[in-house]
Formats: C-alpha cells, structure tokens, sequence
C-alpha cells in the first residue's frame, strides 16, 4: 500500500491525477474552462493555494498549498464537481477519474522549484509542443504575463528566483527552459512507476510485459531514464525489472536520448 505523506500546514504538494481507463477528461476548450472553475471554487472553500498546473488530455497536475485542510479535501471537491458536470454534459455515467488522486510533498524549496518545470515542461516531454510557451494550458503563460488566472498565485515561486519581478521572470523561464530533471524529483522505484502511470497511462505490468509499441518503449525508457537518475540500479538492475537484457535497453535508450548510456 502507498504510504500517505503527511498534513502539513502551509505546505506544498504535487497533485497529479488521470482519466478513468486511460480516457480524456477534457473534449473542449470549455471543458478545461469548468475544471478550472471547479478549482477557483475549491481552493477558496479550503482556504488553498494554487501555484502551478498543467492540464492535459488525459491527466493533469498541480501544485498546491494548504493550510488546516489536508491536500485531498479541495482535490475531491474540485474532482467530483468536475465530473459531476462532464457527464451531465456529454450524457454519460460512472467515473471521469481513476482511483485517488496521487500526491507528494514538496519538503524543500529547490524540490519546488523542479516540481514547477516538471509541471510546465510536461507537454514537451509528452511531444505536444516544442516549448512550454507553446502549450496554452499550463500555468506557464501566466507566470509570463501572457495570460491571467485570478485562481493562481505566482508570487512565491518568482521569488524563488530573485527579488526583481522581471530578472525572476527571465530566470524561471531560463530554469524552464533546460530539459535536464536534477535532482530527480522521485526518490524510489514505485515513485518512478507511479509517476509513469500519470504520464503515459501505462500500469506496471505492462512495462514488465511482452507488449511492443511506441507508446510502451517511451514510458520504458522514461522509467529506466529517472531510475538511472536516482541510481537505482545499473543498465542491467533496471532492465531485470522490465523482464529484458541490458543490451536491448542500452539500445531503446541511445536510440531515443541521443547519448552514450552505461551498462556498468
């Protein structure tokens, strides 16, 4: 069983949470335009804070900031709200999201700020656009100016990258922009795995399994990829996992990062 982090008052965590069977939770613009409503109206119930959010096709995450209320009380709020009025909309039944929602506490603030780019790099990573000025539905144009979201506090987070407004703003997109993920924001194998489900709607068992496709061979080396960042284990620990030789994942790896990888 998971372990729950803990409450803390004041305290940050990464919320992420995906359709139910790998479905979209969103159709349209207006769509997004109701969850992002649902949110507004769950953050003042629960006297929380919203400081960045990325909304994908099947998925989306947040990080938020709570006082006396735990995370998972706007986080239910805002989800059954939203899927109360989707299946109105589209005149279907049962759920819009699957299982709880998944959540880690942010316990420092260069953790935050990885957090912050892993949120608005998440369409990139995902081969939805070149730059995360590109996607219009991440919190990233805000903290740009290029867009307004009274919900969204971006306060804390430039001041994370200095006391001047605008050389904070050059420096967070300039943080943003870099493509490496240090340090690794997962610490563990189930970490990884389960960050994996969110981001490519593959289970574990099928990264274990016989599977083939494009799909699976990016959630694959993803995995592998953060597991070697946070030295999990070799070439040869982590291709076990998956139930494959080292010398075919060396390979799927050079194949998809360009680079040399180690096998020791």
């Amino acid at each position: 069983m998971r372990k729950r982090p803990p409450h803390v008052d004041g305290g940050f965590y990464h919320v992420s949470l995906r359709g139910n069977a790998r479905q979209a939770i969103f159709r349209d613009s207006q769509d997004r335009a109701t969850l992002e409503e649902c949110i507004a109206n769950a953050l003042q119930r629960y006297d929380s804070e919203l400081h960045a959010y990325c909304w994908m096709t099947n998925h989306l995450h947040l990080l938020i900031r709570v006082t006396a209320e735990p995370a998972q009380h706007a986080v239910r709020h805002f989800a059954t709200s939203y899927a109360r009025q989707f299946n109105f909309k589209y005149q279907s039944v049962g759920h819009v999201f699957q299982g709880r929602h998944h959540r880690r506490y942010v316990d420092s603030d260069a953790y935050l700020k990885q957090v912050v780019r892993y949120i608005h790099r998440n369409p990139v990573e995902a081969g939805m656009c070149d730059m995360p000025v590109d996607y219009p539905w991440s919190s990233h144009r805000v903290y740009l100016s290029i867009e307004r979201r009274e919900f969204l506090n971006t306060s804390f987070v430039l001041a994370q990258f200095g006391q001047n407004p605008p050389a904070a703003k050059l420096a967070l997109v300039d943080f943003i922009n870099k493509s490496s993920v240090e340090p690794n924001p997962w610490s563990t194998w189930k970490e990884i795995v389960l960050a994996a489900e969110v981001q490519f709607g593959i289970s574990e068992s099928e990264l274990r399994g016989d599977g083939r496709g494009r799909r699976l061979a990016e959630s694959r080396c993803w995995v592998a990829r953060h597991a070697l960042d946070a030295e999990l284990g070799s070439i040869s620990q982590i291709a076990g996992k998956f139930g494959r030789s080292a010398s075919g994942l060396s390979r799927m790896l050079r194949r998809r990062t360009g680079g040399k990888v180690s096998n020791d």
